[in-house]
């Protein structure tokens, strides 16, 4: 916050606050990871939605998904703790 957003005036407590309360509205059930959407999910009703609504036909959904960044920074972040 000293360097992005500095000019908002944000408070850090708040902003810490903010975000911890948040994590369990980012975490799917079942998994640990923020933002995290598994196979099941993403080729069923995510995938679902976008054939649906009339879109040409979508590459098979493990071509779309690649979750490797993510997972990579969630494990960094939780092994320098």
């Amino acid at each position: 916050m000293d360097r992005y957003g500095a000019d908002l005036g944000l408070d850090m407590e708040q902003q810490t606050t903010l975000n911890r309360s948040q994590i369990a509205l980012e975490t799917a059930p079942g998994t640990e990871i923020p933002f995290w959407f598994s196979e099941e999910a993403f080729a069923g009703p995510m995938y679902e939605v976008n054939r649906v609504s009339g879109r040409p036909p979508l590459p098979p959904p493990a071509h779309l998904r690649d979750m490797s960044l993510l997972e990579e920074a969630y494990h960094t972040i939780k092994d320098s703790r």
